[in-house]
């Protein structure tokens, strides 16, 4: 990735698309990092971003880890409802609910689909609270499997 292009990795979710947009620092272990939120549906067109922070790149690789490790969860619980997950930074925070399995027809592996809380910081006022704007609504565990899969790239 050149010095000023972007890196994009997607994660869909039902109605919408939840981007993470990295751009380089010049530390390897970091990035500039901003997260959009573009909702789609009929007539109605919601786009979202937040504030850029700078982040390390573990942070992110950890998010990748709680997504992961709630769908290991959702295995053994099916009714298993993960802690909120805050990055240090306080550009977004995730809470992964319960669920439901299906069977891919085509594969025939289990998948998880569950409920996905995402809310990014789009506004830090100098002396007042950060203000944050956030989707609710269903993702696929292969889809969280290939977001991971790019991150960690």
């Amino acid at each position: 990735m050149d010095e000023n292009k972007e890196k994009l990795v997607i994660l869909p979710a039902t109605g919408a698309d939840i981007v993470f947009h990295f751009q380089r620092t010049g530390f390897p272990q970091q990035a500039r990092l901003y997260v959009t939120i573009d909702y789609n549906h009929e007539d109605t067109h919601i786009h979202i971003k937040s504030v850029t922070e700078i982040v390390e790149k573990r942070e992110i690789v950890n998010l990748c880890e709680y997504l992961l490790q709630h769908i290991d969860k959702s295995k053994e619980n099916h009714s298993h409802r993960s802690e909120i997950y805050v990055d240090h930074t306080m550009l977004y925070h995730v809470r992964a609910y319960e669920g439901g399995w299906g069977i891919d027809d085509d594969t025939n592996e289990e998948y998880l689909l569950f409920t996905l809380e995402l809310f990014v910081n789009v506004e830090q006022p100098k002396g007042k609270a950060r203000v944050y704007i956030g989707y609710q609504g269903q993702v696929d565990s292969r889809d969280i499997e290939r977001f991971s899969e790019h991150i960690r790239k």
